[in-house]
Formats: structure tokens, C-alpha cells, sequence
């Protein structure tokens, strides 16, 4: 880890700080996986797929044993408080993340008519979007971005029913896998945009609470 070590939980704010900048660290390896999308949809290798993830694990891991070992020491009510945030944060990311990798295990194995192939690429093209979106604005860390992934992250199941029914309708040689592999597919992506968008709620919570400690 690049963060995290053991002196800093000796100082609760810092080591707040410390988690915060490991838990965007690891965040940011959620669009390798569209990477390797790219790479085996064009045919040009296999996915590292099961590296990432093992990576991601690895780290996921150490900060979960970090925040364990911070509720442990003599904290005050809003570092306890920052630290419940983080904690339910990442437990989002971590769902998230398997969420991300079975879409990338589906989406490479999406082969259908040139319209299901256009379809796909808007898959990947918008999972890609939501992910750099959302790892940026956790690396800002600004209200403005927030509010912004917020607002793309609202619910977005009325437009992913029309798009299965459409898309079933249309595809009349899909067969019985197909369909189901299509249906999975459109049930992950809204998985993955509902998780996103609690993951920024709690990132304008975790804003709110260090306005009111300027306050």
C-alpha cells in the first residue's frame, strides 16, 4: 500500500486523511478492467481480469484491517463519525468492483448481431465514462464534482427498461443464452450506477461533516 502504516493511527486525522487518499487509490483501478475490455473485444489478447481483481482484494483487505484497527483507538464523535463514512464507502467499492469485473466477464462474451456489437460498445463507452467520472471526483474531493456525479447517477431504470424491451423486440434470431446473457448485462450496469451514486451520497456526506467542523 502506498498510504497506509501502522504509525499513523496514532493520529486519528491524519490516519483519516491517509485512508481516504488509499480507499481513491484503489478506486482508480476499477477502469483497468475496461481497458482489458477494449483489448480482447478488438482482439488483441486475454484479460488480466482475475490480476486486477486479486490486486484490488489484496489492498480492499489491508484498508478494512486499517479502519478496524482506527475504531480501536481514543477517537472523537466526528472521527468516528468520518470513519463510519469511509468504512460504509468502501464497502460499496468493493461491491462495486465485482459488479464491474462480472460485467466485463459478460461484455467480452457478448457476441450478437452488428446492432447488439453497436450496443455493447455503448456499454463499455458508458461504464468507462461513469467509473473516470467518479474516480475523479473522489480525487477532487469537491462538492461542485459531487453534486455533477450525483446528478448522472440518477436512477436510470426506466432507460434501461426500454432499452431490454427495445433491444429483445428487435432481435429476433436471439437465442434463449443471449437474452439472458443481455438481460444480466443491462441488470449489472444498473447495479453498477446505483452503487455509484450512493457511493457520491455519502462522499456529500462526508463533505458536510467537514463543513460543520469549520463552522
Amino acid at each position: 500500500m502506498r498510504f497506509l502504516h501502522d504509525q499513523a493511527l496514532r493520529d486519528p486525522e491524519t490516519a483519516l486523511i491517509l485512508l481516504t487518499r488509499e480507499q481513491s487509490r484503489l478506486f482508480g483501478q476499477l477502469p483497468l478492467y475496461v481497458q482489458e475490455m477494449r483489448k480482447v473485444i478488438s482482439g488483441n489478447g486475454k484479460p488480466a481480469y482475475e490480476s486486477i481483481h486479486a490486486a484490488f482484494q489484496s489492498v480492499a483487505r489491508e484498508i478494512e484491517a486499517f479502519t478496524a484497527e482506527l475504531f480501536r483507538q481514543e477517537i472523537t464523535a466526528t472521527n468516528s463519525e468520518k470513519a463510519l463514512n469511509v468504512q460504509n464507502r468502501q464497502k460499496l467499492l468493493e461491491g462495486l468492483e465485482e459488479v464491474v469485473r462480472e460485467l466485463a466477464l459478460d461484455l467480452t462474451q457478448w457476441v450478437s448481431s452488428k446492432g447488439g456489437t453497436t450496443l455493447r460498445d455503448a456499454f463499455v463507452e458508458g461504464l468507462d465514462t461513469l467509473l473516470i467520472t467518479a474516480c475523479d471526483t473522489t480525487e477532487s474531493n469537491q462538492t461542485e464534482d459531487v453534486e455533477l456525479l450525483i446528478k448522472i447517477t440518477q436512477d436510470r431504470g426506466e432507460l434501461l427498461r426500454a432499452m431490454r424491451q427495445n433491444y429483445i423486440a428487435e432481435e429476433s434470431s436471439l437465442t434463449p443464452a443471449g437474452r439472458q446473457l443481455f438481460l444480466r448485462i443491462t441488470g449489472l450496469f444498473e447495479t453498477a450506477v446505483w452503487l455509484l451514486s450512493r457511493m457520491a451520497q455519502l462522499q456529500r456526506q462526508s463533505l458536510l461533516i467537514d463543513e460543520d467542523l469549520l463552522n
